[in-house]
């Protein structure tokens, strides 16, 4: 038993233990709540992080006593496990345990109800604070209000002490003002008596000064009414001051009928009465009138040396006479033959003479002049390169020189004219052609771009996308229901590339019909688009490709190539704002081509031209617009021309390379005028493969032109044979403008006054190009005056306009009946030939073909060509096939391919032709073909 009792005992002391350790336990968690309290209590009023800091650790402390509490649960229950009898040690210390767990489980209660009104008190703590900082912000806002206000109420009280201040020095003021007034107008009320009685001595002398100027009324009267009225004529002749007037009035653009009204309307604001009115026919407006639509006309200008006739200048000294261009006249003609030109300028030479020889004007000057001393004292003609003007100029030498030999023979006979020095000699038969140097230009530039449209088939690159019109272009896209030849009639007459695609924007942006196109959008479109991307404020029209214009395409090309994008989303917006969305042909190929790359490939090597060698070379030719340009000062230019087209062609790249010379990329040695142009297409060129090539071939091909239409500067030229001498007698204008201009200006003219006449045009356009104004005043009398009026009542009297137009007919009757009596032995001749060939017929053996002449082949060819229709041969000249081997090919072919010609006939023919059977048996030296024949064998 001894062992026994030792392990109740010892387990006894156990539950002893851990009793004791529980009561430890539970007196340290009172401890600790009075701890707790106590530290409530003295620290109530710190912050809300230390409470919830030292929550923590009693919530840890709590743990750690359950942990104690379940560590003696477990040791009861072993207890209890090794005993197995009824002790009541046991039974106390479980009792104990029990009591123990419920004073832990109170004293936990108490703990937790603690804790909730510790809480409650952070709780109430916190509305404190908040509650003491919103009273603390109150009393500052409080503080702050009541500081404003007292310094208003100072500024106030201060403001109102100085106004009182004020208006006291005021009124002083005012006092000492009112003080000084009254003495002044004590003072006055002294003079004013004094005055009063000068004036009643004044007033006496004014009622005599009263009489007398009634009587100067009435003479003013009579002189009012006689200056009222304003007699235009003097014995029943206009006076010149009426004529005058007149004529200021159609320059001003009253047309004849309405000059008397405008008068009299102009008379009655003035208070002015007109006793007799202008007629139409005195204001120079002519009843006859044509149309200027399909009627040739031909403008005509002089270039001589003359005064100035300015007031102040002495015009007999020929130091003041400069070179002028005078202008002649604009007239109707049949034709624009250099026969017809020729005999136009004839008719005003003699009309000219005619009208000096009977004035009073040639009378005074003692002179007289002949009809052929128009044609005799010209040097030169200025001109285009067309083929009729060059006829005339051909046609001008020999009729000169003809004059000049008819007049040396009447006044010094041939034998002295052969003695005279030799440089007298040539100045009767000098005679020089000037090319318009804007002509020039606008052929080099033809030339640059036709070089262009041949090289595309030497690159590997894809040509620029056809831009053919409606018709074309259906008959393209059916090409397999349509015959080949349909098609290629309708590719061949179809057009592509920059110039085509600068043409059509033309017609769509600025149409010469002001009722079609985009005119109005595309400024619009343009100006705003311009201004936002680049600041630019410009509203410009596009270039006007529609009509003639110099440099209009190359400035549509530098246009299009600067403004491709916004192009691009013109088109765009365009066709998407209709009513029924969508682009028409027109606007389609226009779209088409902006996205072309070759396309865009001669647009830019266009405008590149122009902004390098064609707007500068016009900006030279034209000078600065304050005097004219002798042609012959320009040769220096022209020579250096194609040199430098030459070395661009040579190195493309050279101008868009900013590092460049100026004197090797522009011909004047100035900046690029355009550039944003350069910047865009330096942006472009990566996209532009074919950029480079069309560069080099617009400026070799302007070169070449250049080439072509400048040879009178050539060396060893008419212009390089001038003597010193010889050219200060010889003044050509650098171009044709002055011709160009003045029909443009007669086109201005007939649409605004439809019932004009180039008559009356001229007349006007000589009074205000002419300075006859100047020359009238100077010059002319009374009597000179008179016979201009005299003349141009003959003129308007003589039915000049409906002799033409009757002639206009007639000419056009003889020239029907000329073409219908060509038109019909044209085809009695074709008919004859048709029937010479079926009388010839058709010969289908081989051997019979190798032994025929060159005769009998041409006749086999056209049978083939003309009887049988073959398509092959249509294409083909008789000049393309010089020799008889070809000829002989050419038949040889035909035969073969012909399928009009029946089977059995070329079944009996023989072997099929061979290379052996096309050799002619005399000439075997020309068996070898040339390649283009491979198209005529199949």
């Amino acid at each position: 038993m001894a062992p026994v009792k030792c392990s109740v005992a010892q387990k006894s002391q156990s539950m002893r233990n851990l009793a004791a350790l529980c009561l430890g336990a539970v007196q340290t968690h009172g401890a600790a709540e009075n701890q707790q309290r106590t530290c409530i209590t003295t620290r109530s009023k710190g912050t809300c992080s230390d409470t919830s800091l030292e929550l923590a650790k009693k919530v840890a402390e709590a743990a750690h006593l359950k942990y104690l509490v379940t560590q003696a649960n477990a040791t009861s229950w072993r207890l209890q496990l090794g005993l197995d009898s009824k002790d009541k040690t046991v039974s106390i210390l479980e009792n104990d345990i029990s009591t123990l767990r419920d004073l832990l489980q109170a004293k936990k209660s108490a703990r937790i109800a603690s804790l909730h009104r510790l809480a409650e008190m952070c709780t109430d703590l916190q509305k404190c604070q908040k509650r003491i900082r919103r009273l603390q912000l109150d009393k500052t806002k409080l503080r702050n209000l009541l500081q404003g206000d007292i310094f208003v109420l100072e500024h106030t009280i201060s403001l109102e002490r100085q106004r009182s201040q004020q208006q006291a020095s005021g009124l002083l003021e005012k006092i000492s003002t009112l003080t000084s007034a009254l003495k002044k107008c004590q003072s006055d009320l002294e003079q004013s008596r004094v005055l009063t009685a000068t004036h009643y001595s004044r007033l006496r002398a004014l009622e005599k000064k009263s009489k007398r100027a009634k009587l100067a009324r009435d003479c003013s009267r009579h002189s009012l009414k006689k200056v009222s009225v304003w007699s235009p004529t003097r014995s029943g002749i206009f006076t010149p001051t009426a004529r005058w007037l007149a004529r200021r009035l159609l320059k001003a653009g009253c047309v004849g009928d309405k000059v008397d009204y405008a008068i009299k309307a102009c008379a009655t604001v003035f208070g002015v009465h007109v006793t007799r009115g202008i007629s139409r026919r005195t204001a120079g407006e002519s009843t006859d009138g044509t149309t200027h639509h399909k009627i040739t006309y031909e403008a005509r200008h002089i270039t001589l040396s003359a005064p100035s006739y300015e007031l102040g200048v002495d015009d007999t000294d020929p130091s003041t006479w400069t070179y002028q261009t005078r202008f002649a006249e604009v007239a109707p003609a049949l034709d624009h033959t250099a026969q017809r030109q020729f005999h136009g300028s004839q008719i005003i030479a003699e009309k000219i003479a005619s009208t000096y020889c009977n004035s009073p004007l040639a009378a005074h000057d003692r002179q007289t002049m002949d009809a052929q001393d128009w044609m005799r004292k010209q040097v030169m003609q200025n001109m285009d390169h067309a083929a009729d003007g060059k006829k005339k100029f051909r046609i001008s030498p020999d009729t000169r020189h003809k004059i000049a030999i008819d007049l040396l023979e009447y006044r010094l006979g041939c034998a002295v004219f052969d003695k005279l020095p030799s440089a007298l000699q040539r100045l009767f038969d000098m005679f020089l052609f000037g090319g318009c140097c804007g002509h020039k230009d606008l052929n080099a530039f033809k030339y640059g771009v036709l070089a262009m449209h041949t090289s595309w088939d030497s690159l590997d690159l894809p040509p620029p996308t056809l831009l053919a019109n409606k018709a074309n272009d259906s008959a393209i896209r059916l090409a397999d229901t349509v015959d080949c030849a349909a098609v290629q009639h309708a590719v061949e007459s179809s057009s592509c590339g920059g110039i085509k695609l600068a043409s059509l924007a033309g017609a769509l942006f600025c149409h010469k019909n002001d009722d079609t196109g985009y005119q109005d959008r595309h400024r619009l479109f343009m100006s705003i688009r311009k201004q936002e991307i680049h600041g630019d404020a410009t509203f410009k029209r596009f270039p006007d490709t529609s009509n003639t214009r110099y440099q209009s395409h190359s400035y549509a090309a530098a246009e299009i190539a600067t403004y491709l994008e916004l192009y691009i989303e013109l088109m765009e917006e365009i066709c998407d704002a209709k009513s029924k969305p969508g682009a028409n042909h027109l606007e389609s190929n226009v779209a088409k081509g902006l996205r072309d790359p070759s396309t865009l490939a001669e647009l830019a090597a266009m405008a590149l031209y122009g902004v390098s060698v064609s707007w500068p070379y016009l900006r030279q030719v034209h000078g600065d617009g304050t005097k004219l340009i002798n042609l012959l000062d320009l040769t220096g230019l022209h020579r250096r021309l194609p040199e430098f087209c030459n070395h661009i062609a040579m190195h493309p790249d050279l101008i868009l390379n900013p590092d460049a010379p100026l004197d090797l990329i522009t011909l004047d040695g100035q900046p690029f005028s355009d550039w944003r142009l350069i910047a865009a297409i330096q942006t472009h060129a990566p996209d532009i493969p074919g950029l480079l090539p069309m560069i080099t071939a617009m400026f070799s091909g302007a070169a070449q032109g250049w080439v072509q239409f400048t040879s009178e500067f050539a060396l060893g030229g008419p212009f390089d044979s001038l003597t010193p001498e010889e050219r200060a007698l010889v003044f050509i204008p650098s171009t044709n403008d002055t011709n160009e201009g003045a029909l443009g200006s007669w086109w201005v003219h007939v649409r605004s006054h439809p019932n004009s006449t180039a008559t009356t045009f001229s007349s006007q356009e000589r009074l205000e190009r002419n300075k006859t104004e100047n020359f009238i005043t100077k010059c002319c009398s009374e009597d000179d005056q008179r016979y201009v009026m005299q003349v141009a009542r003959e003129l308007d009297s003589s039915g000049e306009n409906a002799h033409f137009r009757k002639e206009l007919m007639d000419n056009q009757c003889k020239r029907a009946t000329e073409n219908r009596w060509h038109q019909e032995e044209t085809q009695r001749k074709k008919e004859a030939e048709l029937q010479r060939l079926h009388d010839v017929g058709l010969v289908t053996d081989c051997d019979a073909i190798n032994k025929m002449t060159v005769v009998q082949l041409k006749d086999q060819i056209e049978i083939h060509r003309k009887l049988f229709t073959d398509h092959i041969l249509a294409a083909v000249t008789l000049n393309s096939l010089p020799t008889r081997a070809h000829k002989l090919y050419a038949v040889h072919a035909a035969v073969t391919r012909n399928p009009s010609i029946p089977a059995d006939h070329i079944s009996n023919t023989g072997n099929q032709p061979t290379s052996d059977d096309f050799m002619p048996v005399d000439n075997p030296e020309s068996q070898v073909l040339p390649d283009d024949l491979d198209s005529i064998g199949g």
